[in-house]
């Protein structure tokens, strides 16, 4: 029997529960990860995630790696002995060292070293009992005291991770506590430590791994007949599949789950040990169809999800005990897409990963829950109690609560929050392309709607009365882009489509046009008219910027100059609106503006400060002073008072809930509780801000890529786990890929990057990943990476990576050393050489000075003494001085040649009493007297 309390869970359920789970299953969003995602094949059987966070897959064509954005491909190399060993992979499993192991179908048991990136292979060797049992290896499970178990096609094996040597257990006949049969598809553990395993043929069985006892509890026939209901307990082939295990889920603390290969879940009782009434997947006691039950796991919001496999994805809500089922919907683009999941698993931010056959990866993200999205339904049983168009063109929530919703191609649709049920108003349609603009409630509660081409319409929702403002020759097939109401005296004016604007008087319902020809109104085409808090109209132009019209009927407009950046960024205004300080905040074609009324300048944000893109169709400013954008790449949430670029834009995509497609300028609204509205091409998103639970997990960042010339650069271990690298001087060129591991959202993932050495400041944030560095001089650097998931948690820390150049010969320090040596050797070495050479030029200098002197002194010499004799033979000839002077007694004599030996001649003589005297220069040069 059942237990009375899990009984009470399975009949708990009602037709308000059936209703609550209904739609709130529709609520569920699957994304796809295929073969154009770069996922190697789309049959998927076994999914993981390591402790760094990559998620793993393993295909019947080779075991992928799924950062968010790449799929690393992991396959046989015949040439390489350290490559997987077997493409077709049935199981993968991380243990407690980080080292993932893969079961193959053929090749038995690999091991992954994701530092080395290198496979070790351990195959069945029918010869060695030491030597793993099959090479069909169906499950891996490493229990409490860190014991690796491997479930094969032909038994259970026990690992030595020291020796290499596996431990044998297989089915003994003679042996009554033997393995009861050698197919093992799954392995857990309960809280007392016993160890289940389920067997494909021979039901469940208990292990002890202190005795190394088994204890089998295959249903028997008997047993078969008083669980299940008679067209199994009469159909032989379905009484076998009771006992075919394919999966194992530990349900709470005394009851085991056990998932069969076509009867369905059997419940297990951990303390008694007895079989109990299986569940089947429509909650009750028939089965409309055999259920395969390939995989189950522990889901978020306490629910059990189960991969039934040729049936669907069943979600199983324990509160209410009702299943909620998930089949492929081809005009559902968010549906579940296969009929053959095979397996599940929950990452560790509860987000949840299927594996199909032949449709990939689907993923559901806990965020999506977070956003609602209203859009056209296909669903079988809605009929026509839905959005008859997903294309949303205008939206507004009325005084009672009712959802008001203009579309493109489905008219305009009433939703009534309170009962889901919508009413159609093809009345307040138009026959052109059931087109509805703009909405906007009167003070008197009439709504007002403009088409698109036929005028303007007033609907009274308490009487249904209907009156209609057919356009005039002005304005142009009566398209009305903006409503807006005058606060003061409840006129409505409303912008047209080349006609300008419009105001009608409340007392007496007449039109006033205002146009470029019969006013100051610088265009004619307009998107957007808000009434601020002192009464002026603004106007959004389209190629005339911003106008403002005070109360006293002047125009005053505001364009854009290249030449000065305290202009409006742009001349198509989309959106305008005020905020608490009387500021005015606009959305352009090209950036978000705040307009300070006070100084009259423009501020302005764009897509390198952080906006996914710089077309803003609609700005919003929720209860908590922030700004709600949405644009061509979904919606942001802007803060105005940021500290810093990190802190200024939250941005959201598919991933959060939001539709997949560009939002509509127009489309958007606030209603009393703050409850936020932005449509676009694929639906309504409804958003309550207070209420918008964001992830605060902080996500792991790293380097993923690193390439030269678009060629990844083969290193001796895996680049996640690099912490320096070296390269030479002609190196000194790379690319880095970064990746902030959050699989939500990865497209808005945030980066920043600093190279140590290199930059001064961080670069500004981007969601571009790929970090680029050319030419960089010889040195050591780091390379710093921090990012942010798209919900804005920021891992600050990070990665760092030490980059370490070789600078060339001429320009390392061993090399200005040596100059710096061979400068000084060689001024030394040349002093000395040169006073050497001096010193010896001296030496002979002086031996030839003291030769030449010597030779000198002897010519001297001989010189000298041919004067002294020559002189002497001057002497000789001159007379005697006696003789003179007895002739001239009172004279005397001066001789004094010029040089010892001269030409200077003097002569006397006395002959006939004459006395002769001369005085002669022989050389000819003269004398002195």
């Amino acid at each position: 029997m059942m237990p009375s309390r899990f009984k009470a869970i399975v009949l708990a359920s009602c037709l308000l529960f059936f209703a609550v789970i209904r739609i709130s299953a529709q609520d569920y969003k699957f994304n796809q990860i295929s073969t154009e995602n770069g996922l190697s094949q789309t049959t998927v059987n076994c999914i993981m995630q390591d402790r760094m966070g990559f998620m793993w897959f393993g295909t019947q064509e080779g075991l992928n790696r799924y950062d968010g954005f790449n799929i690393r491909i992991f396959k046989r190399d015949p040439k390489d002995s350290n490559s997987l060993s077997n493409n077709f992979i049935y199981t993968t499993y991380e243990d407690k060292q980080g080292m993932i192991w893969i079961g193959t179908n053929g090749s038995g048991l690999d091991m992954f070293d994701p530092t080395t990136e290198r496979f070790t292979h351990y195959p069945s060797d029918p010869k060695n009992n030491s030597t793993i049992s099959s090479n069909s290896v169906r499950v891996i499970f490493e229990d409490r005291d860190n014991n690796l178990w491997i479930g094969t096609d032909d038994g259970l094996n026990l690992f030595d991770r020291k020796t290499g040597k596996f431990t044998r257990f297989l089915n003994n006949p003679n042996d009554p506590y033997s393995l009861p049969g050698n197919k093992i598809y799954d392995i857990t553990q309960d809280e007392s430590g016993l160890m289940w395993l389920g067997t494909y043929g021979k039901g469940i069985c208990s292990f002890d791994p202190v005795t190394r006892r088994f204890f089998s509890y295959m249903l028997t026939d008997s047993q078969i007949s008083i669980l299940y209901p008679a067209l199994i307990a009469t159909d032989v082939r379905r009484k076998s599949q009771c006992n075919l295990i394919r999966s194992l889920f530990i349900y709470d603390k005394e009851h085991l789950w056990v998932g069969t290969d076509g009867g369905g879940i059997l419940v297990f009782n951990l303390k008694t040990h007895q079989a109990e009434r299986p569940v089947y997947p429509d909650g009750s006691y028939t089965m409309p169809a055999e259920a395969r039950i390939f995989s189950m796991c522990e889901g978020p919001e306490n629910k059990v999800w189960l991969a039934i496999y040729e049936t669907s994805l069943d979600v199983f809500n324990r509160t209410s005990g009702k299943f909620e089922h998930y089949t492929p919907n081809d005009r559902d683009p968010y549906a579940f897409a296969s009929h053959q999941p095979k397996c599940i698993f929950r990452d560790r931010n509860g987000n949840m990963w299927v594996g199909t056959n032949g449709k990939g990866v689907q993923v559901y993200f806990t965020s999506t829950s977070n956003i609602t999205h209203l859009r056209r339904s296909e669903r079988p049983g809605v009929g026509e109690n839905t959005l008859q168009s997903s294309a949303i063109l205008s939206v507004l929530e009325d005084s009672r609560g009712h959802l008001w919703i203009g579309t493109d191609g489905g008219g305009l649709s009433e939703l009534n929050q309170k009962t889901g049920q919508y009413t159609q108003h093809p009345e307040l349609s138009t026959a052109l392309n059931n087109g509805i603009l703009s909405l906007k409630e009167g003070r008197d509660g009439s709504i007002w709607v403009g088409t698109y081409g036929e005028g303007l319409n007033r609907y009274n929702p308490r009487t249904g009365e209907t009156k209609y403002y057919h356009p005039d020759d002005k304005m142009e097939n009566g398209t009305i882009l903006c409503i807006a109401e005058d606060p003061s005296d409840g006129s409505i004016w409303f912008g047209t489509f080349g006609a300008g604007i419009y105001r009608i008087d409340p007392k007496t319902d007449s039109l006033t046009g205002f146009d470029s020809d019969n006013s100051d109104l610088p265009a004619d085409v307009i998107f957007s008219l808000y009434f601020d808090k002192a009464g002026n109209l603004w106007i959004g132009t389209r190629g005339a910027g911003l106008c403002r019209r005070s109360k006293n009927g002047a125009f005053k407009t505001y364009s854009h100059d290249d030449s000065d950046p305290s202009t409006i960024s742009n001349d198509l205004v989309y959106c305008i609106t005020e905020d608490s300080n009387g500021n005015m905040w606009i959305g352009t074609a090209n950036g978000l503006n705040l307009f300070n009324t006070k100084t009259e300048k423009f501020t302005t944000w764009y897509e390198r400060n952080g906006l996914p893109s710089d077309n803003i169709y609609a700005v919003v400013i929720d209860n908590q002073g922030f700004l709600w954008l949405s644009h061509n790449k979904g919606l942001s949430r802007f803060n105005p008072n940021a500290k810093s670029d990190q802190e200024m834009f939250l941005n959201f995509g598919p991933a959060s809930g939001v539709q997949p497609s560009e939002f509509n300028q127009g489309a958007y609204g606030k209603n009393k509780k703050g409850i936020l509205y932005f449509g676009g091409q694929k639906g309504l998103n409804i958003i309550d801000p207070t209420k918008l639970v964001t992830s605060t997990h902080v996500p792991p960042v790293f380097v993923t890529s690193y390439k030269r010339f678009g060629t990844e650069i083969k290193l001796d271990s895996s680049i996640l786990s690099k912490r320096s690298i070296s390269v030479t001087w002609r190196e000194n060129y790379f690319q880095f890929e970064a990746i902030v591991l959050d699989f939500v959202d990865p497209e808005k993932n945030l980066y920043q990057y600093k190279l140590e050495g290199f930059d001064n400041d961080w670069s500004p944030v981007t969601t571009n990943r790929f970090i680029s560095y050319t030419n960089l001089p010889g040195g050591d650097y780091i390379l710093r990476i921090r990012g942010a998931d798209s919900n804005g948690n920021w891992n600050n820390e990070g990665v760092a990576l030490a980059i370490h150049i070789q600078p060339p010969w001429w320009k390392t320090n061993w090399f200005y050393a040596l100059c710096v040596i061979t400068v000084i050797g060689g001024v030394i070495g040349f002093t000395r050489y040169r006073t050497s050479a001096i010193k010896k030029e001296n030496r002979v200098l002086e031996a030839r000075v003291a030769e030449r002197t010597q030779e000198l002194a002897q010519k001297n010499a001989d010189i000298t003494a041919s004067i002294q004799y020559a002189k002497r033979i001057q002497y000789a000839i001159l007379p005697e001085l006696d003789y003179i002077y007895r002739h001239f007694p009172e004279s005397f004599i001066v001789y004094r040649p010029k040089d010892i030996v001269s030409g200077d001649f003097y002569w006397f003589a006395e002959k006939d009493g004459h006395k002769i005297l001369v005085c002669a220069d022989c050389t000819g040069h003269g004398m002195k007297f």
